[in-house]
């Protein structure tokens, strides 16, 4: 078992430090973890994981977005099945982005195309809804309800633009019956758009140290952040926000070091050459207050910080609150990591591994 402690100082039972910082909630067990992706014949090989979600007798589910499938893996990470291939038809996919379970079906939304399909547990496909139209283009799902609605998100883009700049997010539930619940129109993640030099190619990415806005659902309520503030708030409908988190301490400040890390250490899936920095950026002064949020099945709401980028490759760091608001504590998740979902005792992430492999892994969460 890993401890994952700052110093000697934190406590184990996730009550704050003298100095503000909050102590470790949880330990995270790193022996015998499954570990999917790691066959040495290649054959569970994954390409750009974009969800994953574990089923309650155990198997796990992969988004493959690379391959236009989603995988399946028995609890010890072995593949035993795959779901759909790429193309347009019936069961098939371009980008499957989001996985749910609505009671024995698994729901899979593709982003590029716009609409959900449905299998049985068993992997039979039940049907593939008519794509969304009324959405603009690749709306995203963060979560569903009891009543088979889903959480679409909805980028409400111009056209491009140069520069630093955050276009609008539309929230809505998506209904059963094809109807639209709105719920907020929000910022979405601060932007940097270019264009190459002789004017004909234009392209949008993440602006460096930008505010990213971080949305989940649970028992029918949206969790929001835009990183306009240090706080989470939530709400039924969208009329009344109440705060569900905030987030202690001041941001921190973006060092010139820390832009020439980032250039140095940054990965992009699929790319064909490095990557370098854009002329004319602006940098942010101080790193956005969170990057992520997870709400787990206790209702404990999960915020992921920003860490420098020379801290990529050590672990990453969650502060964890309890349903009313509390502080909990801390979790430390070793190497660089993406959270998929937070379990009952457990977590799934994507990670690479030593041999550079893209990987998702299974680990357990202890409080001993």
């Amino acid at each position: 078992m890993l401890l994952l402690a700052a110093c000697g100082a934190e406590r184990a039972d996730g009550h704050a430090r003298g100095d503000g910082e909050p102590g470790i909630a949880w330990n995270v067990v790193t022996p015998g973890a499954p570990r999917i992706g790691t066959a040495q014949d290649g054959s569970d090989a994954l390409f750009f994981v974009t969800a994953a979600t574990r089923l309650a007798h155990g198997d796990i589910l992969v988004a493959d977005a690379g391959n236009h499938r989603i995988d399946v893996f028995d609890a010890a990470g072995k593949r035993v099945r795959s779901l759909g291939r790429q193309g347009r038809g019936p069961g098939e996919f371009s980008q499957p982005s989001w996985l749910g379970v609505q009671g024995d079906t698994l729901l899979v939304w593709d982003m590029v195309q716009a609409r959900l399909t449905r299998f049985d547990t068993a992997g039979t496909l039940i049907g593939t809804d008519p794509p969304v139209t009324d959405l603009g283009s690749f709306p995203r799902i963060v979560g569903q309800r009891g009543d088979g609605s889903l959480l679409a998100v909805a980028s409400a883009a111009a056209d491009w633009r140069a520069g630093a700049h955050r276009d609008s997010l539309l929230i809505v539930w998506m209904r059963p019956d094809g109807d639209r619940d709105t719920v907020a129109t929000v910022p979405g993640d601060e932007q940097f758009g270019t264009r190459s030099p002789d004017g004909r190619v234009t392209e949008t990415t993440t602006l460096p140290f930008g505010r990213r806005t971080v949305i989940a659902a649970d028992r029918g309520r949206v969790f929001l952040g835009t990183a306009d503030s240090p706080v989470i708030v939530a709400s039924s409908d969208g009329t009344e926000w109440d705060t569900v988190a905030s987030l202690p301490g001041p941001p921190r400040p973006v060092a010139p070091k820390d832009v020439n890390d980032y250039w140095a250490r940054l990965r992009v899936t699929g790319a064909r050459a490095p990557v370098g920095p854009p002329e004319g950026i602006e940098y942010p002064t101080r790193y956005p207050p969170y990057t992520d949020l997870q709400i787990a099945p206790d209702g404990d709401v999960w915020i992921s910080l920003p860490s420098r980028p020379s801290e990529w490759s050590v672990s990453s760091r969650w502060l964890v609150f309890s349903p009313e608001g509390k502080l909990r504590g801390s979790v430390e998740i070793p190497r660089r990591n993406r959270m998929l979902q937070v379990g009952d005792g457990w977590i799934l992430v994507s990670e690479t591994d030593a041999d550079d492999r893209e990987i998702v892994v299974r680990y357990t969460l202890s409080n001993s």
